[in-house]
Formats: C-alpha cells, sequence, structure tokens
C-alpha cells in the first residue's frame, strides 16, 4: 500500500489526540487530597505547617481569632474587592513549608485562578504558561500556580520560580496526615537554629533539644482544647532523660505556684503548664496540655 501524504497527518492527528487523552486522563486522576498534596512539601531542613480553617470557622475560632472586618488592613480589603477571595468565607485547608531558603504554601478552597493571576498582573507580576511571579522587597519573588480547580500553590523566595518545588511528589518519612485541624512539625536541622520561631516557643523548644523531629497539635477535646507534643529522639535512654526533665520543669513550676498561694487564670499559659501530663513509648516522648479556648485565642494574639 502506498503511503500519501493524508495518511501521515490523519496519524499525526490521531498522535496527538491520543497524547492530549492522556495528559488530560493524567491530570483528572491526580490525587489532591491533603495527604497527597503534603508530599509536595520538603520534611527535611524546615517545618512544616497544617491548618483545617474549616474546622476553626465551625467552632467560631476563626472569627474570634481574625476579628471583625472593619479592622481589616485596606490592603486585604483591595484584594478581596479584585480577586473575589475572603479567608473568611472560601479557604478551607493551608499547608505550609517555612525553609532556610524559601517558603511554600498550599492552599485549598474556592479559588479563582483566572482573578488571582489578573490581581497579580495589575500589580506587576509577570505570567507565563500559568505562572505567577510577583517582586517583592528584599530581592525576593512571589510565585503562584494552580495545581487543581480549588488548589493553588504559593511560593516565596529568592528567585521567580520558587512555587515549581510544589510540583514534586516526595517520599516522606510519615506519610500519613495527622488527624488533629492544626499541626506543627519542626524538623532535626530546625530546631537546632529556630531563629524564626517567637521568643516564647524558642523557650519552650529547648526542653525537647536534641530531638530528631518535634510535632505539636492543637485539636478539640470536648468544651476544651488539647496541645499534644510528640518529639521523637535517637535512643529510648534520650527520650526517658527528656521525659524526666520535663515532669522537673511542670513541678518546679508547681512549686513556684503553691509556695506563693497563687492560682493562675485558666487563659494564660502557666495554667496549661501545670496540668501538663508526660509518657514515653520508646524513642518518643508525648506530652498533653489541656487549653481553654480564651488561652488558644490569647496566644494567636500574642504572635
Amino acid at each position: 500500500m502506498r503511503i500519501r501524504p493524508w495518511h501521515l497527518a490523519l496519524l499525526m492527528l490521531l498522535l496527538c489526540g491520543g497524547v492530549f487523552a492522556l495528559l488530560e486522563w493524567r491530570r483528572s486522576h491526580r490525587d489532591f487530597s491533603d495527604a497527597a498534596l503534603l508530599m509536595r512539601l520538603p520534611d527535611a531542613d524546615g517545618s512544616c505547617l497544617y491548618l483545617d480553617v474549616r474546622a476553626l470557622r465551625r467552632s467560631g475560632l476563626l472569627e474570634a481569632i481574625a476579628g471583625p472586618p472593619t479592622e481589616e488592613e485596606p490592603e486585604y480589603k483591595a484584594f478581596v474587592a479584585a480577586s473575589g477571595f475572603d479567608y473568611r468565607v472560601h479557604l478551607d485547608t493551608i499547608m505550609a513549608y517555612f525553609g532556610p531558603d524559601f517558603d511554600l504554601f498550599i492552599v485549598r478552597g474556592q479559588l479563582s485562578w483566572g482573578q488571582i493571576s489578573r490581581y497579580m498582573k495589575d500589580n506587576a507580576a509577570q505570567c507565563t504558561n500559568a505562572v505567577c511571579s510577583l517582586g517583592l522587597s528584599g530581592g525576593r519573588f512571589l510565585s503562584a500556580i494552580p495545581l487543581s480547580e480549588n488548589v493553588v500553590a504559593f511560593g516565596v523566595g529568592g528567585f521567580r520560580t520558587v512555587v515549581f518545588s510544589t510540583l514534586d511528589l516526595r517520599a516522606r518519612k510519615d506519610p500519613n496526615l495527622p488527624s488533629e485541624p492544626l499541626w506543627l512539625e519542626f524538623s532535626e536541622a530546625f530546631l537546632k537554629n529556630p531563629k524564626r520561631l517567637p521568643e516564647g516557643t524558642r523557650a519552650f523548644l529547648t526542653a525537647v533539644a536534641g530531638a530528631k523531629k518535634v510535632f505539636f497539635a492543637v485539636s478539640p477535646d470536648g468544651e476544651m482544647m488539647q496541645g499534644l507534643l510528640t518529639a521523637t529522639f535517637a535512643t529510648p535512654e534520650e527520650a526517658a532523660a527528656h521525659r524526666a526533665k520535663l515532669e522537673e520543669n511542670t513541678n518546679l513550676l508547681r512549686t513556684f505556684f503553691e509556695r506563693d498561694h497563687q492560682q493562675p487564670d485558666s487563659s494564660t499559659v502557666a495554667k496549661a503548664l501545670l496540668a501538663g501530663s508526660f509518657e514515653q513509648k520508646g524513642v518518643q516522648v508525648i506530652g498533653r496540655w489541656p487549653l481553654s479556648k480564651a488561652l488558644f485565642l490569647n496566644v494567636v494574639a500574642a504572635h
């Protein structure tokens, strides 16, 4: 059979159509669950944060944390007016990575990439192939890219395409997503140099200095909330020593209050620290603290 030019044209058309169909199938079948999105963030050298904004909204804590809309900055009001996105209403979850050289954020919610990219363009951003980058002060850039219809990734760093780091899937040491609506995970490298943390948090982390990883979470516990600490060490002996140190610090604080015949207010950190309990499971030290909602709001307001 003689091959004619239109045969080649038809073959190329079929191949292109097949490639397009394969790409569309892969796009529509990619996993954008929270657990899968967590694998797009590094788990070394920095810290990770997860926040279930929906849970905060249902509990009424989001409104208490954010304050009334009248107190919002004019720049944020302008962003809401231009992009149509208001975190009070449209935000569902946030995942973030804070590293030594760049930060990454993966946001899920009722998002419009068209409106977000248009807002960035109106503020002198460069947008090419669904990636937008905006110059910031100090030689840093904000970059953004849509991952799916309702998931957008942002990056802040010293180059325009830092957000591309969210396109890689990583084999994390612990791929399971914790069940708590708010948690922080600190790597060993981050714990050795936690300069980006508030002073009070730095002092707290010294009690678990030397840990390979520290996980801290806040979750509802009836009418109260509970703070949960899990610190992982190299050996059970190290874990036992740090559990004893945490108990010693708690007993020392309790002695101070008993000596002065005082009881701290329920909305203070001291009240929660006095009620701390600790246990050791192999190489892990687990600490638990009951938290009142008033205390939680005070801590958030202070930082």
